[in-house]
């Protein structure tokens, strides 16, 4: 939120480490660091309100990175085996918060302010 301040508008963050991030993210190439290939959208005043990456390819650095990040490889295992799939391409995609996107059009002094449904664990569950 500060560097929206100084900046004096909307910015996009880049380069996050990547054990910072959700463990499907895919590194950049290069560098001393171990870098992600994603960016977030951070509007003036707010927190992000769009993120972004690219997709870890191979189904074996998957598998590695999932363990990494001590995920259950039942649940994942769909997930990962996709990477086997000779027709499989490298994919990348984003997620927009629309509650914080609704919170910063309306100018809404709180996220609550823009949630139509609770949040929190005592929500109920289909």
């Amino acid at each position: 939120m500060k560097l929206t301040e100084l900046i004096g508008g909307p910015v996009y963050v880049t380069h996050f480490p990547l054990m910072e991030i959700p463990f499907y993210h895919a590194k950049e190439d290069g560098g001393d660091v171990d870098l992600a290939l994603n960016a977030d959208l951070i509007l003036p005043g707010y927190r992000e309100v769009a993120g972004s990456g690219a997709r870890i390819a191979s189904q074996s650095i998957l598998e590695h990175k999932a363990k990494l990040f001590n995920l259950p490889m039942d649940d994942y295992s769909p997930y990962v085996a996709l990477r086997a799939l000779p027709q499989y391409k490298q994919t990348a995609g984003f997620g927009l918060g629309w509650q914080r996107y609704t919170q910063w059009i309306l100018k809404l002094p709180t996220i609550w302010d823009a949630t139509l449904t609770p949040r929190g664990s005592c929500i109920p569950f289909p």
